[in-house]
């Protein structure tokens, strides 16, 4: 029977998911390849992600508005990712159940 394309696509989704979890994991036991194959991946997928900013940097430079509120949006994404970077390195764990409560209220509000 064939399969749809979505039920395909979740097939090697989930394949690739254990693919790369079993590399973890031989990365994390000591495994010199996985340690160099996951290595080389995050190289490429950083230098990937620098050419498509940069893409997106000329764009908006050139007048492209919606170029434009997706660099703004990248920014302030950035930015939040790295507060929450922050504070779970650096707070105590009675600071980051204060820290849930202040923001769940916050949410709850919003959602009115």
């Amino acid at each position: 029977m064939a399969q749809s394309k979505e039920e395909h696509r979740i097939k090697n989704r989930e394949a690739m998911r254990r693919k790369r979890a079993a590399l973890r994991e031989a990365a994390a036991n000591g495994d010199k390849d996985a340690q160099e194959t996951i290595k080389n991946y995050n190289a490429r997928q950083n230098s990937l992600m620098n050419n498509k900013r940069k893409e997106l940097i000329a764009k908006a430079k050139a007048g492209d508005k919606d170029a434009q509120e997706k660099l703004k949006a990248q920014r302030a994404k950035n930015a939040l990712s790295l507060v929450y970077s922050y504070i779970k390195n650096k707070a105590s764990l009675d600071e980051l159940d204060e820290l849930e409560f202040l923001a769940k209220n916050r949410l709850s509000y919003l959602e009115k």
